[in-house]
């Protein structure tokens, strides 16, 4: 008799705080707390763990290329402190490039030039255009990519685009078009490098943060010196620095946990 009313009061109970419970939430001002605290857990959650894109592969994609993208939006990725005894061969800057140079641009257009900067006397010419808060962490990374576009890559559009090598036409005297396909078409290429990088095992941190102009100045000017505008894929005053990524193998213990992205409907529309 006593195990029984002892089961009947656990019973009520439950009952009682489940009433309690729902009583709460009816109030607009708890339910909203409520809902910010299991956000604020999800978010936690998908910071913590890799997500799993295998709901998401359709059965004609290419798994090599799945295998990259899933790799790079994964996995952590910003670079902050750099294990300094495993460097970045040149091989491997190689096998970079020939991955990404598959991957589609506007006409073929591939205006993207870049410039891997592997020693410590190549960063010192970039710190003086660094972003304070960008300083340490270029300088201890094994490689600097500086991605960069030519304003001169429809030159090479009858060899790229051989079945239309009429395009050209588009951009002669058209500096607007030029410049505008270069950027954002080199943008893309150096999403590209990214993506590579990642699927060759590397951490990567994209840069913003630095002065163009110096940038510029330094390596792809027309003054003599060490400026690699005196290498033909280089034309002085003609290549112009987009934006910088690290490359290297972060410390996982150094690497922060995954910020909060948007959600679909914070940052898409369907019309």
């Amino acid at each position: 008799m006593t195990t029984a009313a002892s089961s009947n009061r656990s019973v009520w109970l439950v009952l009682i705080v489940l009433v309690i419970v729902a009583g709460s939430l009816s109030i607009p001002a708890v339910r909203n707390v409520a809902l910010k605290s299991l956000q604020s857990l999800r978010v936690q959650k998908v910071q913590a763990v890799n997500a799993d894109f295998s709901p998401y592969v359709d059965a004609s994609a290419n798994p090599t290329l799945h295998q990259m993208v899933t790799q790079m939006i994964s996995d952590k990725v910003q670079v902050e402190v750099n294990e300094e005894d495993r460097p970045v061969s040149d091989d491997l800057l190689r096998q970079i490039y020939n991955l990404l140079r598959w991957a589609p641009t506007s006409a073929n257009c591939c205006p993207m030039r870049v410039v891997f900067l592997r020693t410590a006397a190549a960063k010192e010419r970039l710190r003086p255009a660094l972003a304070p808060l960008n300083v340490v962490k270029t300088m201890t990374a094994p490689v600097t990519a500086i991605v960069a576009y030519d304003l001169r890559f429809y030159e090479k559009l009858a060899m790229l685009l051989p079945h239309n090598p009429a395009i050209r036409s588009y951009f002669d005297g058209n500096q607007r078009m030029i410049e505008t396909t270069a950027q954002r078409n080199s943008a893309l290429q150096g999403a590209y490098l990214m993506l590579a990088a990642r699927s060759l095992g590397l951490d990567c941190g994209p840069m913003s943060g630095f002065n163009n102009e110096l940038v510029d100045a330094e390596f792809f000017s027309a003054d003599p010196g060490e400026s690699v505008s005196e290498h033909p894929l280089f034309p002085a005053d003609l290549v112009r620095s987009n934006f910088l990524c690290n490359l290297g193998y972060g410390k996982r213990e150094s690497l922060r946990a995954r910020s909060p992205r948007l959600e679909f409907d914070e940052a898409c529309a369907l019309i």
